[in-house]
C-alpha cells in the first residue's frame, strides 16, 4: 500500500502546493506519478522469495523480465540503476538464456547469500553450473554470490512450480535456479561495483550518503557539512 501510495497522484496535496504558489514541488510531486506504469500484485502468504516471483507470472506473458530485490541499491556511476541492467540484457541477448548478478563476498559474508559455481568464465561472464543458499564458508562452491539482480526467461516459473517447498514451507528462488539451470542456460554477470544491503545498518546510511552527494539540490551543502564532521574528529 506505501509504494502504491507513493507512485500514485496525491491530488489533496498537489491542490495545498498549488494554492500556496509552490509550482516547483508541485510538478515534482506529479512527476512520481508519470514515471512509468504500475501493476501490484501481493503475496498473501510469506511462501519465500521464489512465491513471491511466481505470483508475477499473469504479468508477465512469454517475454525476459527482471527481478530487482528492493532492499539492495545499486548506485551506478552515473547514479542510474539501468546502466546495470542494460548489461544484463546484452548478455541475454548473447546467450538467450537467464542472467543473475554476482558480486565476491567476504569470507564472514558468504552465510548470508547464494553462492554460486561457475564454468567458462571469460569477462566477468559465466555458466552456472550449482548454486547453494547461504552455505557455510566450507561448502561454498566460490565467493560468488547473488545479489539482487535477476533477468529470467519465462522459464523460471515452470521451474519454481516444480520446486518442493523447503524449511518454514518457503520456495526457495535459488533451488528454482539450480532446476532451470539444468535445462536451460543460466549465466552469471560479476557486478564490480558497488551493492549496497539496506537491510544492513551501515549499508543504509552509506546507500543515503552516496546517493545525496549526487544530487544537483544537496551534493555540494552534505559534503561541506561531511567535511565538517571528519574535521570535528581529527
Amino acid at each position: 500500500v506505501t509504494l502504491e501510495d507513493h507512485f500514485d497522484r496525491s491530488l489533496e496535496l498537489e491542490h495545498h502546493l498549488e494554492a500556496v504558489g509552490k509550482l516547483d514541488l508541485l510538478e515534482e510531486v506529479r512527476a512520481i506519478a508519470d514515471l512509468a506504469d504500475f501493476h501490484y500484485v501481493r503475496q498473501k502468504e510469506p511462501l519465500g522469495f521464489g512465491h513471491a516471483v511466481l505470483i508475477a507470472k499473469d504479468h508477465i506473458g512469454d517475454d525476459a523480465f527482471f527481478v530487482m530485490v528492493g532492499d539492495e541499491i545499486v548506485p551506478e556511476p552515473q547514479g542510474a540503476e539501468p546502466e546495470l541492467l542494460l548489461e544484463l540484457a546484452a548478455v541475454h541477448d548473447r546467450t538467450g538464456g537467464s542472467v543473475i548478478v554476482v558480486k565476491e563476498v567476504a569470507d564472514e559474508d558468504v552465510s548470508s547469500y547464494g553462492i554460486v559455481a561457475v564454468e567458462d568464465m571469460a569477462e566477468g561472464v559465466g555458466r552456472l553450473t550449482d548454486m547453494v543458499e547461504k552455505p557455510a564458508v566450507g561448502d561454498a562452491p566460490s565467493r560468488l554470490g547473488s545479489r539482487g539482480r535477476y533477468l529470467f526467461t519465462p522459464g523460471i516459473f515452470d521451474a519454481i512450480e516444480r520446486t518442493p517447498r523447503g524449511v518454514g514451507g518457503e520456495i526457495q528462488l535459488t533451488d528454482a535456479i539450480k532446476l532451470l539451470a539444468a535445462e536451460e542456460p543460466v549465466h552469471v554477470y560479476v557486478h564490480d561495483g558497488p551493492i549496497y544491503d539496506v537491510g544492513k545498518k551501515l549499508d543504509y546510511l552509506r546507500t543515503t550518503i552516496e546517493l545525496a552527494l549526487r544530487r544537483d539540490d544537496l551534493g555540494a551543502q552534505l559534503m561541506e557539512f561531511l567535511r565538517e564532521v571528519v574535521a570535528r574528529g581529527s
